[in-house]
């Protein structure tokens, strides 16, 4: 007497059932794969962002002077433009008087707080208005909006120089690596103090802590202590002066360091503004400043939450003055003997 399920008849539909279960088991296995293979693939090229961190990407702005990074922050639907300089060199994000009514804001003398205006980076920009000498007018003489770290601190902010844009992306979303990950990159360690980023270089092999001041034309703004200690010799040239934002000129000369390395980036025979009275503690402790005509040879992304920048070196890239030719720039300040390399 045959018992249950042990007949061949019976053996025969088990096979069956166990093969037809473990090709379902198979086939929904290698479902699930496929989607975990597309929930997981990379939205982007290795190192990039991928675009749900990009939280928005602002064109350079054409600007009356060379070396300037203005972008608009305004939301799409908004009738008046934020039209604002981004300044990794300032605290907090400032407007004069004129700019704020640019803006549609009516200045209050008295008013302690900050102001607000909604933009299209979906976090609020809250400024100040300088009215410390007159609630309409500039102590500059030019009205500007300054986009300051207070503001940039919330973001992994990507300077893209060759692109001519700024990216702004999620610091929870993405983050600088710790090491560089393909050639011409590097990952270097960051200072932020008071929100703003400073980073080590080397100046005639001397390293030096200096402000990473996007709002500073200049490649290189050395104290006069600073520019002593390197070895650079520096003089007042006819018809030059370098003023802050805030201040008056503050009797500048130029000198030429013979050597400059950021990481494992190095330049030669490269521009540096001198004030030998220093810059009234707009640069870090020592006040001195790594600025545009450097900084726009990279790509360069800057995660303030985690204390790290990263550069990408362009290629094409050749340093300049104040936005013209090295070489010409000297020629015109008559600092070509000063330039001259070292001889072997």
């Amino acid at each position: 007497m045959q018992t249950s399920g042990t007949g061949p008849h019976h053996r025969r539909l088990g096979s069956r059932g166990t093969r037809f279960s473990a090709l379902s088991r198979l086939l929904v296995f290698l479902v699930a794969l496929a989607g975990d293979v597309r929930a997981e693939a990379p939205a982007a090229e290795p190192g990039e962002p991928d675009p749900q961190a990009v939280v928005g990407v602002l064109p350079f702005l054409e600007a009356e002077e060379a070396n300037r990074v203005y972008i608009d922050l305004a939301k799409p639907d908004h009738s008046r433009r934020i039209r604002v300089l981004l300044d990794t060199g300032a605290s907090m994000s400032v407007f004069t008087p004129g700019a704020a009514r640019e803006i549609g804001i009516r200045p209050r003398r008295l008013k302690q707080d900050p102001y607000r205006r909604g933009t299209s980076l979906g976090r609020d920009l809250r400024f100040y208005i300088d009215t410390s000498t007159s609630d309409t007018a500039s102590k500059t003489g030019w009205d500007y909006g300054l986009l300051g770290g207070s503001f940039l601190e919330h973001f992994v902010v990507e300077l893209d120089f060759p692109g001519r844009r700024v990216r702004f992306l999620d610091p929870d979303r993405y983050r600088v690596p710790e090491s560089a990950g393909g050639d011409g990159e590097a990952v270097l360690p960051i200072r932020v103090e008071t929100s703003r980023p400073g980073l080590e270089i080397l100046v005639n092999e001397k390293p030096y802590t200096v402000l990473v001041d996007t709002g500073a034309p200049p490649g290189v703004m050395l104290s006069g202590e600073m520019a002593a200690a390197a070895g650079i010799s520096s003089k007042p040239v006819e018809g030059f002066t370098m003023g802050g934002v805030h201040l008056a000129d503050m009797g500048t000369e130029v000198g030429v360091a013979s050597s400059l390395r950021l990481g494992p980036f190095e330049f030669e025979r490269v521009p540096v503004v001198v004030s030998p009275n220093g810059w009234f503690n707009q640069g870090y402790p020592g006040d001195s400043i790594i600025g545009y005509d450097v900084l726009s040879q990279f790509t360069v992304r800057i995660d303030y939450p985690r204390r790290r920048i990263w550069l990408r070196r362009d290629p094409d890239a050749r340093m300049t003055f104040l936005g013209e030719d090295v070489a010409e720039s000297l020629e015109k300040m008559k600092l070509l003997d000063v330039a001259a390399p070292p001889e072997p």
